[in-house]
């Protein structure tokens, strides 16, 4: 094919940026390599995908099916010449290992999400008293290159130091993949992103996570991939043998707290609630207590995705953002959002007859940019220098 003049080509209608050098192509070079590149991850992850679940040709081949649209058991099996028994197994099949199948009626569908919320099987049982004490964090993007992972070891270190057993986290326990992130990972797709975490995330004797996924980030691989995330994750988790990284559910998850002598309860709401952050901290907290129906409310709400942190009270629940552990992106700087980096540890009072939580003590592990610890992160001015103090009388 013959080739523009240099500086002569239209300007690629993807990036909007470089010029089009070979005459007939709708998008300049580096977008068709990067197209390239992201449809062979695509490949690579379906084919890991389909390994993990022992994904036969019917399975294959039903998913092709229902990505058309929805259908029953029985057109499934007069489509691909086969029993409607053998079509229910795989269809169950397919559920079973994580992906986004579902049964509406009698017809099946292939969903872009998983089933999004529910509450937690397991009840959190305080002490005699009434006290329960947890962590509270998420938004800890790994794989990205402005992951904190020491800091969110420290962290750990803090939960086990102060007895902590079980740590609620927020979601973006990954920084999946899309477009405009690619460039700040250093950990590319969704197997080789959830591998890392099963090798880095923190892993002490005695505590466990409870994650919920958010529908962003680790999300973007639900949706392009068409698997139920979380789910996924706890199997991946499982497979490097780490039984302490637990699966809340898609988006948010309500966790009851009993009382240990009375049996009263009251719940927690864990929340990865997505969209974009407001002109001041509390804005997207003080409308997500609002929002909150009466007689419904839980009795503490912790809420991730924003990257801030703060505690407010407001209609009789504890609201926590739950802050984040990475540093500020290129998106983030884009956007003027700061990243409030740290976690937090948290104990309640139930009220022995009514559940309600009426005491609160929190403690929020903050951190700063790594400039602060380690020359020259952000500045190539020199070594951080701290501005003495002066006591004055």
């Amino acid at each position: 094919m013959s080739s523009y003049a240099p500086g002569k080509g239209p300007i690629c209608s993807t990036c909007h940026t470089n010029r089009i050098v070979t005459k007939g192509a709708i998008i300049c070079g580096d977008c068709r390599l990067r197209a390239h590149n992201d449809h062979q991850q695509t490949r690579a992850s379906a084919q890991r995908m389909h390994q993990f679940s022992a994904n036969r040709p019917l399975e294959a081949d039903i998913l092709k099916v229902l990505k058309a649209g929805q259908q029953t058991p029985e057109h499934l099996a007069d489509t691909l010449r086969t029993s409607a028994g053998d079509v229910l197994d795989a269809l169950h099949l397919l559920k079973a290992t994580g992906r986004n199948v579902y049964q509406f009626g009698n017809s099946w569908s292939v969903e872009q999400s998983p089933e999004t919320g529910g509450t937690f099987s397991e009840v959190l049982v305080s002490d005699s008293d009434g006290w329960h004490k947890f962590g509270a964090m998420g938004d800890t993007h790994l794989g990205s290159k402005q992951e904190r992972l020491a800091e969110l070891h420290d962290m750990y270190r803090i939960y086990e130091a102060n007895g902590v057993s079980t740590v609620l986290h927020t979601g973006n326990y990954i920084d999946g993949e899309s477009r405009f992130n690619k460039h700040e990972l250093h950990v590319h797709g969704m197997d080789a992103q959830l591998e890392y975490m099963g090798t880095h995330y923190p892993q002490i004797p005695g505590i466990r996570t409870l994650m919920v996924s958010g529908d962003d980030h680790e999300g973007w691989f639900a949706q392009r991939e068409g698997v139920d995330i979380g789910f996924y994750m706890q199997k991946v988790m499982e497979r490097n043998g780490r039984t302490d990284l637990i699966n809340l559910g898609y988006m948010e998850s309500f966790i009851p707290l009993q009382h240990a002598q009375t049996g009263v309860r009251s719940m927690v709401h864990v929340i990865h609630p997505g969209g974009g952050s407001a002109y001041a901290i509390s804005y997207t907290t003080q409308k997500q207590i609002e929002s909150y129906e009466g007689g419904e409310k839980p009795a503490v709400a912790l809420i991730g995705h924003y990257h801030k942190a703060e505690h407010l009270e407001l209609r009789n629940v504890h609201a926590f953002q739950t802050g984040c552990f990475q540093d500020q992106t290129i998106f983030m700087r884009k956007k003027k959002l700061i990243a409030m980096i740290g976690g937090w540890l948290l104990l309640f009072r139930q009220n022995p007859d009514t559940g309600a939580v009426e005491e609160v003590v929190s403690y929020f592990k903050a951190y700063y940019n790594r400039g602060y610890y380690i020359n020259q992160r952000w500045s190539l001015s020199g070594p951080v220098t701290q501005v003495p103090r002066i006591v004055t009388r």
